[in-house]
């Protein structure tokens, strides 16, 4: 099974014969591992132009007994083209216990508005939640470069899961990092995210996420090289 895996992980190829390779070890391979990596592989690009991979996708996120197959599915499922059937397939299992927070990556990696508003939805709801997941509060950030994104409406429960005592710990380790990475892509949120996070420097439990993530946000830019 390892060499299964490894090889069909390393198939790249755009060609029908790697396409089919991969596909066949995603749909009848008997070991876990292989069915996983398989579906991880068929996140590349050039598979998500092929529409049989989506359906091999869509089935085995449905029907597979193994939960990491169907998770690796799920954000497979995300490379596809934004379609009425994956979008609705995914926002389907948001709220499912095994899968839930990695359709959450593929509605995010796909920019499904209606991903948007669901997982949007459900950090403020969950804002102090000890069940929050932290892939969640992570894949809000990749909607950000969408035109319906709202970053302010956002930052909010982003911020009050860093703050919360009730939230897990790795789900307000996540949220530091969500943080920086918006500042990071909205460069006049930089000034605004130190201001907050600075004050927590020394909180015990978050000190080993914020101190970097405070060098990231105030690191100065490289200087230009001499002309």
């Amino acid at each position: 099974a390892d060499v299964r895996s490894w090889i069909v992980y390393s198939l790249f190829s755009a060609r029908d014969e790697a396409v089919a390779t991969v596909l066949k070890a995603l749909t009848s391979d008997p070991s876990d591992v292989v069915r996983s990596r398989a579906a991880q592989r068929l996140s590349s690009p050039h598979y998500a132009k092929n529409p049989l991979v989506a359906e091999a996708l869509l089935k085995a996120l449905k029907e597979d007994k193994s939960v990491e197959v169907r998770r690796r599915s799920a954000e497979a499922v995300g490379a596809m083209p934004l379609q009425a059937t994956s979008e609705e397939t995914l926002l389907g299992c948001l709220t499912d216990k095994d899968i839930g927070p990695h359709c959450a990556l593929g509605l995010g990696r796909m920019g499904s508005p209606k991903g948007y508003s669901a997982i949007r939805d459900l950090l403020q709801r969950g804002e102090t939640s000890a069940t929050l997941s932290p892939l969640f509060v992570w894949a809000i950030t990749d909607f950000q470069p969408r035109p319906f994104f709202q970053l302010e409406v956002i930052s909010g429960p982003l911020r009050k899961i860093v703050k919360s005592d009730k939230a897990q710990a790795g789900t307000r380790h996540y949220a530091v990092k969500s943080l920086v990475k918006l500042a990071q892509a909205v460069p006049d949120r930089k000034a605004a995210t130190v201001a907050f996070l600075k004050p927590l420097e020394n909180d015990a439990l978050l000190t080993h996420s914020i101190k970097p993530a405070l060098e990231q946000l105030t690191a100065k830019p490289p200087a230009a090289p001499d002309k």
